[in-house]
């Protein structure tokens, strides 16, 4: 399983950056907590070799589905690419769901908390 590497990237919690290489052999990324989350983006750019990347997310951590766009369509690459995710889950992992060959792909998670401003 790949690890994500995390950063603060707001300083303040608001925005964390999570960056993971996922492999033909190393093809499951750690699972991020997200329910504190707002909205994700997902980035990936790499080598693909025939792989398909899928975003998943899970309520219990163990259970993962695939998740989607904001315009319903599936949060998936066979290339490079960017997608906001549409569903609000509890863990949210990206998952090469056909591994190809040679797959090295780098992928990034944007996840936003919601920012409550008042205007006086």
């Amino acid at each position: 399983m790949a690890n994500g590497t995390q950063t603060d990237i707001s300083q303040d919690g608001s925005v964390i950056k999570t960056t993971y290489n996922l492999t033909t052999a190393d093809h499951t990324g750690a699972a991020m907590p997200a329910v504190e989350f707002e909205t994700t983006t997902i980035q990936a750019i790499g080598t693909f070799g025939g792989a398909t990347l899928q975003a998943e997310g899970s309520m219990d951590g163990t259970n993962f589905f695939a998740l989607n766009d904001n315009f319903g369509d599936s949060a998936s690459f066979t290339s490079a690419g960017i997608s906001s995710i549409a569903e609000r889950a509890q863990y949210i992992r990206p998952r090469l769901s056909s591994v190809g060959s040679g797959a090295d792909i780098d992928v990034v998670l944007m996840s936003n908390k919601t920012i409550n401003t008042r205007i006086n």
